[in-house]
């Protein structure tokens, strides 16, 4: 018997053992669309699965990175201010 999707999505999120799987990655082994991997989820959760999920992974990520970076210039700068007597 065939499974369905929301069978295929479960058996997959088992096998990557808690670590993040894209909806993409998801998409691309289940041989459907992002849509389909997103309205499956959907499904499970009102069905009272517990998925965890966060949207724009990407994006936060570059937020990070930015603050970051913006972290280490402030850290410099004070670094090298430091001889002057001054602070940002």
């Amino acid at each position: 018997m065939k499974m369905s999707l929301k069978e295929n999505l479960l058996e997959l999120l088992q096998k990557s053992s808690g670590e993040f799987l894209s909806g993409e990655r998801a998409a691309e082994t289940l041989g459907v669309s992002r849509t389909a991997v997103w309205k499956a989820v959907t499904s499970l959760k009102n069905e009272g699965c517990n998925i965890e999920s966060v949207t724009n992974i990407k994006n936060r990520a570059r937020i990070l990175l930015f603050f970051l970076f913006y972290c280490i210039i402030i850290m410099e700068i004070n670094r090298k201010s430091d001889s002057y007597g001054s602070k940002i």
